[in-house]
């Protein structure tokens, strides 16, 4: 099912659909069948919108019954971040606000994976992200990602989905969302401090120590939006 990563989208979505009908739709099933109708929408979106927002809508179905399914916060974020989208696409402030409600019982379903106490990077990251969407500034969260976080792309990812939604939020030109969008700023100037500090880091050991960092690191990164 992991083709999609690599390009083989319709092979990857028949394989999702198999599952599905054969009742082993989970919420990680759902959210790969989000992903792949995602990357469809991005690929769409310049030569043919209409058909790029139905693919869109697809997404956030798919990502719906993924959430309904599991309450689990994977295809959960995704969900809202794809309703922003839909909804920035249309202008329609309207359908961000219900975005953003939903970030709430993501928000939740991040404290049934641990929460703060968690030691895995992407619940604090989903949860630090989730917070920022409903009006919470978080500096606890903030600093739990801050810490937690070892490496450049496992940082990059927060910091690429928050600027795509500060500039979201931003394109709508109103008052409504100007205090998520400061909190979001606050954050980003942290996480990208400590993304600055890693890149340091990595530049002075390939220069004390140039085989130390050869090997790739191939883990998956499961909050690819």
């Amino acid at each position: 099912v992991a083709l999609h990563k690599v390009g083989s989208l319709d092979e990857s979505e028949a394989m999702i659909q198999e599952l599905i009908q054969e009742g082993k739709g989970n919420g990680e099933v759902y959210a790969i069948l989000g992903k792949i109708y995602k990357v469809k929408h991005d690929r769409l979106r310049a030569e043919d919108p209409a058909q790029a927002s139905t693919q869109m809508k697809e997404s956030v179905d798919s990502l719906e019954k993924g959430f309904k399914n599991g309450f689990e916060f994977y295809p959960g974020i995704n969900l809202v971040y794809n309703k922003i989208t839909e909804g920035s696409n249309e202008k329609n402030v309207g359908k961000i606000e219900k975005a953003l409600k939903t970030a709430e019982l993501v928000y939740i379903s991040t404290q049934k994976a641990g929460g703060m106490n968690s030691g895995d990077f992407w619940t604090l990251a989903t949860l630090l992200e989730s917070s920022l969407m409903t009006g919470r500034e978080s500096v606890t969260a903030l600093n739990k990602v801050i810490d937690k976080a070892n490496v450049d792309w496992e940082i990059n990812a927060p910091i690429e989905n928050l600027e795509r939604l500060k500039n979201q939020l931003d394109s709508l030109g109103g008052p409504e969302f100007d205090s998520t969008t400061r909190n979001i700023e606050n954050a980003l100037t942290k996480l990208k401090e400590k993304l600055r500090g890693i890149k340091d880091g990595i530049a002075t050991e390939k220069e004390t120590n140039p085989q130390a960092l050869e090997t790739k690191d191939n883990r998956t990164e499961v909050t690819d939006y």
